[in-house]
């Protein structure tokens, strides 16, 4: 604390010298209490570690519903790492959608308790905004340590693919945002001038895409049955989790995975359920261990009910 009131008084006196030379009429644009505010939470350390810990809990609770084996196994989603990023882009996108809507609503309830300059920005919508920043520097991060955990890269090519993947997950998000944008969830009037169709089929062109990897094999019925499920798991995610468990990076998600059983192909061909032989996967992790990698992408196991870590 003494730290941080220490900066404030010396940008409040940065501030008081530059006073004298400017016009009376850019004061209020300049110097207001929010920016003050503002400027002293982003650099209270206590405020750092308290948004460092909230954008870990959602980028980690993103990375647990992602990577859930269901989407790899009766989901038939490639497991391998574009596949894997894409959905775990699809998720950190819903978090970081909830955080715009978070930040919509301070502003409008804002808005209506007083009136601001339009540069001003409330403490709570500016806190929104440097979650957002933390939770996608964690994806990038964890997306940095994936790549190195692949075979076959080395290290002076590490960066070239992180910013290979970075593009294709912007691009990956604008078309979300566009495609959810068009037509909101719930919106019945969508339907009747076909706005809600093309919304559904773009979404599946986007799964196709970025995480099916577009493949020849992926049935239609599967990929209609994922859009609808996404939709569920979207209004679930930005619009009723109750915003007192959202706050504490508490995520609850949908209690159930989509229904993928008793496909048809688009040949009309009934496709057998698939059975996850999990017992004889080496992949497989006993209930509530999960695999991590450090930095340098070297894997270990960490269990989430006890924090013990094994290599």
């Amino acid at each position: 604390m003494i730290m941080i009131r220490t900066i404030t008084t010396k940008t409040n006196q940065l501030f008081q010298s530059i006073l004298p030379h400017l016009h009376p009429t850019h004061y209020r644009t300049i110097i207001t209490s929010s920016h003050l505010k503002n400027f002293a939470s982003e650099w209270n350390l206590n405020e750092q570690s308290r948004r460092i810990e909230m954008s870990q809990r959602l980028f980690r609770a993103a990375e647990y519903r992602a990577l859930n084996r269901y989407w790899f196994t009766y989901g038939q989603v490639p497991n391998e790492f574009r596949a894997r990023h894409g959905m775990l882009t699809l998720y950190v996108w819903m978090l970081h959608k909830r955080l715009m809507r978070r930040e919509l609503l301070l502003g409008n309830d804002n808005d209506k308790k007083t009136q601001q300059s339009e540069n001003e920005v409330p403490l709570e919508m500016h806190e929104a905004r440097l979650i957002q920043e933390e939770l996608f520097d964690i994806l990038w991060n964890d997306t940095k340590a994936r790549i190195r955990a692949e075979s076959g890269i080395s290290e002076l090519m590490v960066n070239k693919y992180l910013k290979d993947v970075q593009e294709i997950t912007y691009q990956n998000c604008f078309l979300l945002d566009d495609c959810f944008h068009s037509v909101g969830i719930g919106d019945d009037d969508g339907d009747s001038d076909g706005s809600l169709k093309e919304r559904r089929e773009r979404l599946g062109n986007i799964l196709y895409n970025f995480v099916y990897l577009k493949r020849d094999d992926v049935p239609s019925m599967l990929i209609r049955r994922m859009v609808e499920f996404v939709e569920e798991e979207y209004e679930n995610v930005a619009e009723l989790l109750p915003e007192e468990y959202f706050s504490q990076g508490r995520i609850g998600w949908l209690e159930y995975f989509p229904n993928l059983d008793d496909l048809v192909s688009d040949d009309g061909v009934k496709l057998p359920n698939v059975v996850d032989a999990f017992e004889n996967d080496p992949e497989y992790l006993p209930a509530n261990w999960r695999k991590a990698l450090t930095d340098s992408g070297d894997a270990y196991y960490w269990n989430m009910d006890n924090f013990e870590t094994t290599w």
